[in-house]
């Protein structure tokens, strides 16, 4: 029996991005494990945000667990396509107190753009602004997406 191009490219497409699940995962667990044991990590870089609810957030309420930020923006391509991969690693780890934290770097006039752009991929994970361009400079994010574990 003969399977029809779109189930041929769907399933190619799906054997491809297993493989690449598990890269990206195993890549992130050994960056887990060798920043847990590390004691030079255990100050925590000063970091303050805004949250979608509009209330101030600060990295250092997540001091001693395991957290993933990631800067991104609306008009960042690979930013867009990278989202759903750190979407199944905090859906696969937030159990065990691991945590992905997007920071949308777009201006102050986005916000309901950066919400928006967020449900459209689908992302759960907390969505904190830095309307106020603090990402850039304290984490040294020479382009976008910059992700600090």
């Amino acid at each position: 029996m003969e399977r029809n191009s779109s189930t041929k490219k769907a399933c190619h497409s799906e054997a491809y991005r297993i493989p690449q699940k598990i890269l990206f995962a195993s890549v992130f667990l050994v960056f887990v494990f060798t920043i847990l044991d590390q004691s030079a990590f255990a100050e925590i870089i000063p970091y303050q945000a805004q949250g979608t609810d509009g209330k101030q957030v600060n990295l250092s309420d997540y001091k001693g667990k395991a957290v993933m930020l990631n800067g991104w923006a609306t008009w960042c391509t690979d930013c867009k396509k990278e989202m759903p991969y750190l979407e199944s690693l905090y859906q696969e780890f937030s159990a065990e107190g691991f945590t992905v934290i997007g920071v949308s770097t777009d201006n102050k006039f986005s916000d309901g753009k950066v919400m928006a752009f967020a449900e459209q991929i689908g992302v759960t994970y907390p969505i904190w602004r830095d309307s106020d361009d603090r990402f850039t400079p304290t984490f040294r994010a020479i382009g976008l997406p910059h992700t600090i574990l």
